[in-house]
C-alpha cells in the first residue's frame, strides 16, 4: 500500500501541475483579448507633449513634429481601442482636433462624423461632434449648449482648442485672455511632468546604453577577466531534486491564485463586504490583504520545503549586505532601461497593443489620496520585489543549476518570473527585466542586489503613474 507522500508525488502532483498549467494556459489566452492598459499611458504622454506645444517660445518645427507623431499615435489606437468597451468616440473627438490645427479640416469633419455615426457611442459625445464639426464649417455653426459640452467632455490642450475657436467666434475677448493664461500656465505644467516622465528615463537609458557599450568592449577586449565573462559568482550545490522544485513553484502559484482569485473573492462575499471592496480604500484594502498573505505563504512554501536540508552552503539567500551590492542595483537600473525599452516597443509591434497588462495601471491612474497611494507603494516597492525575488531568484535560479548551466537557469528563471504575470502583453519585458535580474544575482552573489534593482525598476513606475494619472 503506498504511504500518503508517495501517493502525493505520483498522483497529486501531477493531477495538480497538469492543472495549473491548464489555469496558466486560459489566463494567457484570456489576456490575449483585452488591451493594453500602457496603451491609455502613452496617450497621456501625447496629450502633455501637445499641452506643452502651447508654449509660446516652442519652435515651430517642434509644434509639427509633435502635432504629426500625435494624428499617427490616435489613428494607431482607432484600430487599437485603449478600452475594453470598444468607445472610439472619445478618440476621435481628440484626432479630429489634432487634425484640423494642422489645417486638415475636411478629414477632421469627417473624424467627427463617424462620432455622430457610431451607434454605440454615448448621446453627449455624439453632440459634441456636431458642435466641433459646426465650429469648423463655412461658415461656422454655433449650436446650442456648444461650451457645456466642449468643457464637459474635452480636457487639457483639445479642450483650449476647441474653446478658442468658439469664443474667437463668439467674440468674447475677457474668456480669451483667460483662456490664454491658462494655456499658458497648463504648458508649463505639461513640460515639467514631461522633463520626469520622459527626461529622467531618457537620460537613465543613454547611461544605461553607454554603460552596455563599455561592458561589450570590456568583454571583447578581456574576454572572460571581463565583468560579463567572469565566472566567480555564487556556486550553489543543489541537494533537493527536480520534483521539489515543481512542488514548490507549483504550490505558489496554487497560493497566488487561489488566495487572490477564489478564497479572498468566497470570504469578501460571505462577510457581505462587496460594496466596502468597490471603493478606492476598499481596493486598496484588498490588494494590500492580497497580496501581503500570497508573500507570507509563498516564503512559507518555500522555507518548509528547504529547512530539512538545512544547514544549506553560505551562498543560499545570502543576505549579506556588501558595498558592491547598491553599485550592482543601480547599474543594473541604468541597464534594465535600453533593454526593457526595445522589449517593450518590439512587444506592442507583435501584439499590436493587445495583450493585457498590470490591473493595478488603471487603478494607480485615478487614485488621489496619497495614504492611498502610500499602501499601494508598499505593495509595488516593497512587498512585491522582496516577495518575488526570494521566490525567483533566491529559490528557483539556484535549484535549476542543477540541471542547467547558470546562463540557461537565468533565462528559464526570468521566462517563468514573466509567465507568473500572466499577461502576454507583458511577457517579453518582463522576461529580459526577470534575466537582467537573475544576471545580477549571479554576479553580486546577495539577494538584495535584485531585491534593490526591482525595487528601483517598480519605484520609477509607480512615479511615472502618478505623474501622468493626476495630470488631469
Amino acid at each position: 500500500m503506498m504511504s500518503s507522500m508517495t501517493l502525493w508525488r505520483r498522483v497529486g502532483l501531477p493531477v495538480l501541475t497538469v492543472t495549473v498549467l491548464a489555469v496558466l494556459v486560459l489566463a494567457v489566452v484570456s489576456s490575449w483579448q483585452q488591451p493594453q492598459p500602457q496603451n491609455l499611458l502613452q496617450l497621456r504622454v501625447v496629450d502633455w507633449q501637445l499641452q506643452a506645444t502651447a508654449w509660446p517660445e516652442t519652435p515651430d518645427w517642434v509644434t509639427e513634429a509633435t502635432l504629426s507623431q500625435a494624428e499617427q499615435t490616435y489613428r494607431r489606437f482607432q484600430e487599437q481601442p485603449v478600452s475594453g468597451d470598444g468607445n472610439l468616440a472619445p478618440i476621435r473627438l481628440r484626432l479630429g482636433l489634432i487634425q484640423v490645427v494642422q489645417g486638415k479640416v475636411e478629414p477632421a469633419r469627417q473624424t467627427w462624423q463617424a462620432v455622430q455615426d457610431e451607434s454605440s457611442a454615448p448621446a453627449e459625445l455624439q453632440q459634441t461632434a456636431q458642435v466641433l464639426s459646426g465650429l469648423w464649417e463655412e461658415p461656422p455653426r454655433l449650436l446650442p449648449e456648444a461650451e457645456r459640452l466642449l468643457v464637459n467632455h474635452l480636457s487639457g490642450w483639445y479642450a483650449q482648442v476647441a474653446l478658442q475657436r468658439l469664443y474667437e467666434l463668439q467674440q468674447r475677448q475677457a474668456e480669451l485672455t483667460a483662456l490664454a493664461q491658462e494655456t499658458q500656465q497648463r504648458a508649463q505644467e505639461a513640460i515639467t511632468r514631461l522633463l520626469v516622465v520622459v527626461g529622467m528615463p531618457l537620460l537613465a537609458g543613454i547611461g544605461g546604453t553607454l554603460l552596455l557599450v563599455g561592458l561589450g568592449v570590456q568583454w571583447l577586449w578581456r574576454g572572460r577577466q571581463s565583468l560579463l565573462g567572469r565566472q566567480d559568482g555564487p556556486r550553489w550545490s543543489v541537494p533537493w531534486g527536480t520534483d521539489t522544485v515543481l512542488q514548490v513553484m507549483v504550490l505558489w502559484f496554487v497560493t497566488f491564485f487561489g488566495l487572490g482569485q477564489v478564497v479572498l473573492p468566497l470570504v469578501v462575499r460571505a462577510l457581505g463586504l462587496l460594496p466596502q471592496v468597490r471603493t478606492p480604500w476598499g481596493q486598496g484594502l484588498y490588494i494590500f490583504t492580497s497580496y501581503g498573505l500570497v508573500s507570507l505563504v509563498g516564503v512559507a512554501i518555500v522555507w518548509l520545503h528547504v529547512r530539512r536540508y538545512r544547514p544549506l552552503d553560505r551562498c543560499w539567500f545570502d543576505w549579506r549586505l556588501r558595498r558592491r551590492t547598491l553599485v550592482w542595483a543601480l547599474g543594473g537600473y541604468l541597464v534594465a532601461q535600453p533593454l526593457v525599452f526595445v522589449a517593450t516597443v518590439t512587444n506592442q509591434k507583435l501584439l499590436g497593443g493587445r495583450g493585457g497588462g498590470n490591473p493595478l495601471i488603471p487603478i494607480l491612474a485615478t487614485t488621489q489620496d496619497p495614504w492611498l497611494l502610500a499602501l499601494f507603494a508598499l505593495v509595488i516597492v516593497g512587498l512585491a520585489p522582496f516577495f518575488e525575488e526570494v521566490v525567483f531568484r533566491g529559490f528557483l535560479l539556484p535549484s535549476l543549476t542543477r540541471q542547467l548551466p547558470v546562463a540557461g537557469a537565468i533565462c528559464v528563471s526570468g521566462g517563468i518570473f514573466a509567465l507568473a504575470h500572466l499577461s502576454v502583453g507583458e511577457f517579453l519585458p518582463l522576461a529580459v527585466l526577470g534575466i537582467l535580474l537573475g544576471f545580477v544575482y549571479t554576479r553580486e552573489g546577495g539577494l538584495w542586489t535584485p531585491i534593490l534593482l526591482h525595487a528601483l525598476w517598480n519605484g520609477g513606475s509607480f512615479v511615472s503613474l502618478l505623474i501622468l494619472g493626476h495630470g488631469g
